[in-house]
């Protein structure tokens, strides 16, 4: 073995450097544990906000079907009444302007009362 090979095998195989080596084992450990809890704590707040943005967006979408039949009957009754005689086609189509509009007006206040949670990167740190 060379001269270079044995100093190598001496610092290797020093009491000295087994310390270092369980240093950067112990401090090794201790980063893979401190990663692991951060990535538990990401992971579980954005867990929470997927809940939190798939509730709201379900208690947003439940009166769109409302807010749609209201237009479907708004554009039909404005249809049927290119057939009726003016003294009745009005207030038809009154009346179904305003279903249509309390239907939105009630849609409208759905929305605002289930806002979408914050997105994660401002609710997870």
């Amino acid at each position: 073995m060379s001269a270079i090979g044995m100093r190598a095998r001496r610092l290797l195989e020093s009491p000295w450097m087994n310390n270092v080596f369980r240093v950067v084992a112990i401090v090794s450990l201790l980063v893979g544990l401190s990663v692991g809890a951060r990535q538990y704590r990401l992971t579980s707040s954005m867990t929470a906000n997927n809940v939190a943005t798939n509730q709201a967006s379900a208690q947003r979408a439940e009166p769109a079907g409302a807010d749609r039949k209201a237009l479907d009957d708004m554009i039909k009754a404005i249809a049927d009444a290119r057939f009726l005689p003016p003294a009745e086609a009005g207030p038809a189509v009154s009346k179904a302007m305003d279903g249509y509009l309390a239907a939105r007006a009630a849609a409208d206040q759905q929305r605002q009362s289930n806002p979408l949670p914050a997105p994660p990167s401002e609710r997870c740190a």
